[in-house]
């Protein structure tokens, strides 16, 4: 079994929206996305995270899943199967002085090496 590791955002303080780079996941055939936040800072905070696919790089679609909702310090799964060749990760960042130190990796395996 292939399994493999792409850093998706470096560990650092967000305060706002934003997004990752675009992704090459082709040689995977599932994975998770792993989130770990380290510090939270605000009132009323919560860090969204959705996954888009896309088959070009270009064209971006939502995933149909539910996205991934998060309050507080903590490890976070968000488990990906039947997704595109590339993928990009997304985040919304809300509340009162929200702040959110978090790090995003993929991890994916392909039984077929």
């Amino acid at each position: 079994m292939f399994t493999g590791k792409h850093t998706v955002l470096a560990s650092g303080v967000r305060t706002s929206d934003g997004s990752s780079e675009i992704i090459d996941i082709s040689r995977y055939m599932e994975g998770n996305i792993l989130v770990n936040v380290t510090a939270v800072s605000g009132t009323y905070n919560r860090l969204m995270m959705y996954v888009k696919i896309s088959n070009d790089s270009n064209i971006f679609y939502p995933m149909n899943i539910n996205s991934l909702a998060m309050m507080g310090i903590g490890q976070y799964l968000f488990p990906l199967s039947n997704f595109g060749t590339y993928i990009k990760l997304y985040y919304e960042i809300t509340g009162t002085d929200a702040s959110f130190t978090f790090a995003v990796n993929f991890m994916g395996k392909n039984k077929h090496g």
